[in-house]
């Protein structure tokens, strides 16, 4: 079940593969609502497939689980003073305890032929986006990711 409204967008389901697509074209519609498009929405949609996929892969290895995802827009800036805005992304799961911030980065001075398998995606996440945060609340991973939201070109006057 999902959501999209003045309060963000919020939806769980299985953690299957699957299940992306469908997810996906929700998350598209609710970042089209919000006026966020451009190359902002491609990195947006590439961690959230990236996100989503490891969940999928490696969160529940003795069976199924779900996911869940929740995304708001905060305004920042004073009252009555233009300011910038983010999207926060929230991905929580029941799974094993996985904390990506705690993972290697991998060399990427090295010939892909010489590195050690993992990693990269990890890697893309931490350049797309502006902040990367994990905690682990009680049997959940909660993965926080933030991403500052320039204003369309014919926004701005």
């Amino acid at each position: 079940q999902d959501s999209v409204g003045t309060g963000g967008f919020h939806a769980a389901c299985p953690a299957l593969l699957e299940r992306f697509e469908g997810l996906r074209t929700r998350v598209e519609g609710f970042l089209a609502a919000e006026g966020i498009g451009g190359k902002a929405k491609g990195h947006l949609l590439l961690v959230f497939e990236e996100v989503f996929v490891n969940i999928t892969h490696y969160a529940y290895p003795e069976g199924a689980g779900d996911v869940f995802v929740d995304m708001e827009i905060r305004e920042e800036g004073a009252a009555g003073q233009q300011g910038g805005r983010s999207l926060v992304c929230q991905f929580r799961d029941r799974g094993i305890p996985f904390d990506p911030l705690r993972s290697m980065e991998p060399d990427v001075s090295l010939p892909a032929e010489e590195r050690a398998i993992g990693g990269l995606g990890l890697l893309m996440i931490r350049k797309l986006m502006d902040s990367v945060a994990y905690a682990r609340e009680g049997d959940e991973n909660v993965l926080v990711l933030t991403k500052k939201i320039q204003p369309c070109p014919h926004d701005v006057e």
